[in-house]
């Protein structure tokens, strides 16, 4: 049955991600550290996208810092997972990019949010 669920021929394994655990301990804490400055400093009008860019931008620091980790310990000896690597690098580089983005149109979604709830307005009328 698990064997159904879990197959072993997943391109990241479980084994990979315990080899990576420093990486993953990392961008947690950056983005956590990212949440906290999001919180603080308003980098967007909307609190959720201030909080949601504050994490984003703290990815790609926690990338770099744990992977600087994982290279200096010792658990090289055992493979470098690759692939799992390149996929927490593309995600850590795409997340900061979408949230310079958010911050560079910050109003955009701000009148996004009024046309919604101009929408919703007319659906109750009509209603």
């Amino acid at each position: 049955m698990l064997s159904k669920l879990f197959p072993q021929n997943r391109l990241i394994k479980a084994e990979d991600l315990m080899k990576t655990w420093r990486i993953i301990v990392m961008v947690i804490i950056c983005q956590l550290l990212g949440l906290l400055v999001g919180l603080v400093v308003p980098l967007h009008p909307e609190k959720f996208l201030s909080l949601w860019i504050g994490g984003a931008i703290g990815t790609l620091p926690g990338f770099i810092i744990g992977t600087l980790w994982y290279y200096s310990s010792e658990d090289r000896s055992k493979g470098v997972p690759y692939f799992t690597l390149g996929f927490f690098a593309i995600g850590s580089i795409i997340l900061p990019i979408v949230a310079f983005g958010l911050l560079a149109s910050g109003t955009k979604f701000t009148n996004l949010k009024l046309n919604l709830q101009t929408l919703q307005c007319y659906y109750l009328d009509a209603r």
